[in-house]
């Protein structure tokens, strides 16, 4: 057993460990890769894999999947992608003891992110990641289209503190002028 060579399979490695029997669905897995990017990008400023995401009919899903996720997975014994009825499960059979490509702070994401999809049906999954902003603008584009990560991550971004605050006297006066030129915005 080798070591993946990529932060998509360490990703998605730390997700199969997490998964209580060590498996998950092909769609379910590219769905807790692209929220643990979410939410690391909302949370650590960046995503996880590096990686981008397409919008297909089923939801987001990596670019090259089979070839970035599973065959890599594949190579160094790690994973491998299985038949099971309806879905292609991808089951772990190594496990990653030390994750080198990732931080302690990525890896955290990435388990809580699969602790919380767990347990979910992969139509939940999928009717979920359809409420996507970012998807749906994506696969309107035209199947395989890149998902911007940007508008993506609104989905998982409980509450934007500056929508809240008051507006400060620059913001004021801008309203202020505005209202009373007639509309025009920001006093131009």
């Amino acid at each position: 057993m080798s070591k993946p060579h990529s932060r998509v399979a360490e990703a998605a490695m730390a997700i199969l460990q997490a998964a209580p029997d060590r498996r998950l669905g092909f769609s379910v897995l590219n769905r807790t890769l692209f929220y643990a990017d979410l939410c690391a990008l909302r949370d650590l400023g960046k995503p996880i894999t590096g990686s981008d995401f397409v919008a297909l009919p089923q939801g987001p899903v990596l670019r090259d999947c089979a070839r970035v996720l599973v065959e890599e997975l594949d190579r160094a014994g790690l994973a491998e992608q299985v038949v099971e009825g309806q879905e292609n499960a991808v089951i772990a059979r190594g496990e990653i003891a030390e994750f080198t490509l990732l931080s302690s702070e990525e890896v955290g994401i990435v388990r809580l992110v699969a602790r919380t999809i767990h347990g979910r049906t992969a139509a939940w999954v999928s009717e979920y990641s359809h409420e996507n902003e970012a998807w749906q603008v994506a696969f309107r584009a035209g199947t395989g289209s890149k998902i911007d990560r940007i508008l993506a991550m609104q989905q998982v971004v409980e509450e934007d503190p500056w929508v809240g605050e008051p507006p400060d006297g620059t913001v004021e006066a801008c309203m202020e002028a505005s209202a009373t030129e007639n509309g025009v915005p920001l006093g131009s």
